[in-house]
Protein backbone atom coordinates (compact mmCIF):
# COMPACT_ATOMS: atom_id res chain seq x y z
CA UNK A 1 0.00 0.00 0.00
CA UNK A 2 2.74 2.65 0.43
CA UNK A 3 3.86 2.76 -3.27
CA UNK A 4 -0.05 3.26 -3.62
CA UNK A 5 -0.50 5.92 -0.96
CA UNK A 6 2.79 7.51 -3.13
CA UNK A 7 0.97 7.72 -6.18
CA UNK A 8 -2.10 9.08 -4.41
CA UNK A 9 -3.94 5.57 -4.70
CA UNK A 10 -6.81 5.03 -1.98
CA UNK A 11 -8.75 1.98 -1.59
CA UNK A 12 -11.84 4.66 -1.46
CA UNK A 13 -11.23 4.96 -5.72
CA UNK A 14 -13.58 3.06 -7.80
CA UNK A 15 -12.62 2.42 -11.92
CA UNK A 16 -15.98 2.60 -13.23
CA UNK A 17 -15.54 1.60 -16.82
CA UNK A 18 -12.10 1.03 -19.02
CA UNK A 19 -11.27 4.91 -18.69
CA UNK A 20 -13.18 6.66 -15.87
CA UNK A 21 -12.01 6.96 -12.32
CA UNK A 22 -14.20 8.06 -9.36
CA UNK A 23 -13.17 9.11 -6.52
CA UNK A 24 -16.12 9.89 -4.14
CA UNK A 25 -16.62 12.15 -0.97
CA UNK A 26 -18.94 11.71 1.09
CA UNK A 27 -22.37 13.68 1.82
CA UNK A 28 -21.27 15.53 -2.05
CA UNK A 29 -23.73 13.73 -3.84
CA UNK A 30 -22.38 9.95 -3.96
CA UNK A 31 -25.65 8.49 -4.10
CA UNK A 32 -26.44 10.33 -7.34
CA UNK A 33 -23.56 9.67 -8.69
CA UNK A 34 -23.71 6.13 -7.96
CA UNK A 35 -27.32 5.86 -9.22
CA UNK A 36 -26.17 7.82 -12.78
CA UNK A 37 -23.37 5.36 -13.29
CA UNK A 38 -25.37 2.55 -12.67
CA UNK A 39 -28.33 3.47 -14.71
CA UNK A 40 -25.69 4.28 -17.77
CA UNK A 41 -23.90 0.83 -17.18
CA UNK A 42 -26.86 -1.49 -16.49
CA UNK A 43 -29.95 0.08 -17.63
CA UNK A 44 -30.80 0.39 -14.11
CA UNK A 45 -30.23 0.95 -10.38
CA UNK A 46 -28.42 -1.31 -8.57
CA UNK A 47 -29.65 -2.23 -5.40
CA UNK A 48 -28.76 -4.19 -2.21
CA UNK A 49 -30.44 -7.32 -0.59
CA UNK A 50 -32.29 -4.56 1.60
CA UNK A 51 -33.28 -2.73 -1.12
CA UNK A 52 -31.31 0.11 -0.28
CA UNK A 53 -29.31 2.06 -3.72
CA UNK A 54 -25.65 -0.58 -3.91
CA UNK A 55 -22.51 0.78 -2.51
CA UNK A 56 -18.75 0.48 -2.62
CA UNK A 57 -17.65 -0.18 1.02
CA UNK A 58 -14.68 -1.85 -0.05
CA UNK A 59 -13.13 -1.97 3.50
CA UNK A 60 -16.13 -3.74 4.78
CA UNK A 61 -15.22 -7.10 3.29
CA UNK A 62 -14.56 -10.52 4.73
CA UNK A 63 -11.26 -11.17 6.00
CA UNK A 64 -8.45 -8.83 7.67
CA UNK A 65 -10.21 -5.62 6.21
CA UNK A 66 -14.02 -6.57 8.70
CA UNK A 67 -14.47 -4.12 10.88
CA UNK A 68 -14.61 -6.00 14.54
CA UNK A 69 -17.68 -4.48 16.02
CA UNK A 70 -19.37 -6.39 12.97
CA UNK A 71 -20.55 -10.07 14.15
CA UNK A 72 -20.92 -11.02 10.27
CA UNK A 73 -19.44 -9.94 6.64
CA UNK A 74 -22.15 -8.54 4.27
CA UNK A 75 -20.03 -6.23 1.96
CA UNK A 76 -18.36 -7.79 -1.32
CA UNK A 77 -15.11 -6.35 -1.89
CA UNK A 78 -16.26 -5.64 -5.03
CA UNK A 79 -18.38 -2.54 -6.32
CA UNK A 80 -21.54 -3.23 -8.83
CA UNK A 81 -20.45 -0.24 -11.22
CA UNK A 82 -16.51 -1.13 -10.77
CA UNK A 83 -15.12 -2.17 -13.97
CA UNK A 84 -14.20 -6.06 -14.93
CA UNK A 85 -12.67 -7.53 -14.27
CA UNK A 86 -11.44 -5.22 -11.60
CA UNK A 87 -8.41 -3.25 -11.74
CA UNK A 88 -7.37 -4.05 -7.81
CA UNK A 89 -6.75 -7.78 -9.16
CA UNK A 90 -3.27 -5.93 -11.16
CA UNK A 91 0.00 -5.75 -9.63
CA UNK A 92 0.84 -2.60 -7.68
CA UNK A 93 2.34 -0.69 -10.38
CA UNK A 94 -0.10 -1.58 -13.11
CA UNK A 95 -2.83 -0.44 -10.75
CA UNK A 96 -0.68 2.86 -10.59
CA UNK A 97 -0.24 3.09 -14.29
CA UNK A 98 -4.47 2.00 -14.62
CA UNK A 99 -5.10 5.19 -12.22
CA UNK A 100 -2.82 7.49 -13.75
CA UNK A 101 -4.56 6.65 -17.66
CA UNK A 102 -8.28 7.52 -16.60
CA UNK A 103 -9.90 10.44 -16.53
CA UNK A 104 -10.38 11.00 -12.74
CA UNK A 105 -12.92 12.99 -11.19
CA UNK A 106 -14.55 13.91 -7.35
CA UNK A 107 -16.95 16.51 -5.78
CA UNK A 108 -16.25 18.37 -3.12
CA UNK A 109 -18.97 20.15 -1.15
CA UNK A 110 -18.10 23.61 0.63
CA UNK A 111 -17.41 22.66 4.20
CA UNK A 112 -19.58 25.45 5.16
CA UNK A 113 -22.62 24.52 3.11
CA UNK A 114 -22.41 21.33 4.73
CA UNK A 115 -22.23 22.84 8.35
CA UNK A 116 -24.71 24.87 7.73
CA UNK A 117 -26.83 22.03 5.81
CA UNK A 118 -25.96 20.11 9.05
CA UNK A 119 -27.05 22.48 11.86
CA UNK A 120 -30.25 23.24 9.91
CA UNK A 121 -31.33 19.26 9.49
CA UNK A 122 -30.18 18.26 13.15
CA UNK A 123 -29.77 20.95 15.57
CA UNK A 124 -32.55 23.41 14.60
CA UNK A 125 -35.23 20.83 13.73
CA UNK A 126 -34.52 18.99 16.94
CA UNK A 127 -33.28 15.57 16.01
CA UNK A 128 -30.48 16.40 18.14
CA UNK A 129 -30.84 17.45 21.15
CA UNK A 130 -28.27 20.28 23.08
CA UNK A 131 -25.97 18.76 26.05
CA UNK A 132 -23.93 20.17 28.56
CA UNK A 133 -20.74 18.44 29.76
CA UNK A 134 -20.48 17.09 33.00
CA UNK A 135 -18.36 18.76 35.71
Amino acid sequence: WNILRQNGITNSMIFVSSNVLWCPMAKAGTTTIYKTFSQKLFGKIIRDENGKVSRCYRNLVCGKHTLPSRKKCYAKNTCAIEAHPSPWKLSTQMLVNEAKRRFSFTVVRNPWDRLYSTYMGKIKSGKIKHYTKNN
